[in-house]
């Protein structure tokens, strides 16, 4: 039987992996990301958001299979306007309104979170001052 010390610090152990994860950038590229390379076509078709079994077990999109071709080797170098004709225009969601990015793009289902497919990736782009891909980051829901 748990006394209320242990059920506090459980209580709080389970509220902090729950909150703290939340919309905070990834650091490192989940599995699963180096599984294609980047197809404009591909990235562009509606199914390209949808996940499906992977070796390791979890699901993957194929935008999500495609991450490591393109944060690695298409986007370095690009400009704004090549960033947009190649991934279409930055989606106009809110909940990234605190971040300053300059693009968002949905990614498919979180892969790799404490309880399963229930959030969501998504890849945030900034661009320099010159206007030039600067960074990315993988944000999770």
């Amino acid at each position: 039987m748990m006394n209320k010390l242990q059920r506090l610090i459980l209580t709080l152990s389970i509220f902090s992996v729950f909150f703290v994860g939340c919309a905070e950038p990834k650091r490192s590229l989940p599995t699963g990301s180096e599984d294609m390379k980047f197809d404009p076509l591909v990235w562009a078709d509606e199914k390209a958001i949808v996940p499906a079994a992977h070796e390791s077990g979890i699901l993957v999109s194929e935008r999500e299979r495609m991450l490591s071709d393109l944060v690695k080797n298409v986007l370095p170098g690009s400009s704004k306007s090549d960033i947009e004709a190649m991934l279409g225009p930055s989606l106009g969601t809110s909940y990234f309104a605190s971040v300053d990015k300059d693009f968002i793009y949905y990614l498919g289902p979180e892969r790799e979170g404490y309880f399963g497919n229930i959030d969501s990736e998504w890849l945030l782009i900034w661009v320099s001052s010159d206007g030039v891909f600067e960074k990315y980051a993988i944000y999770n829901d």
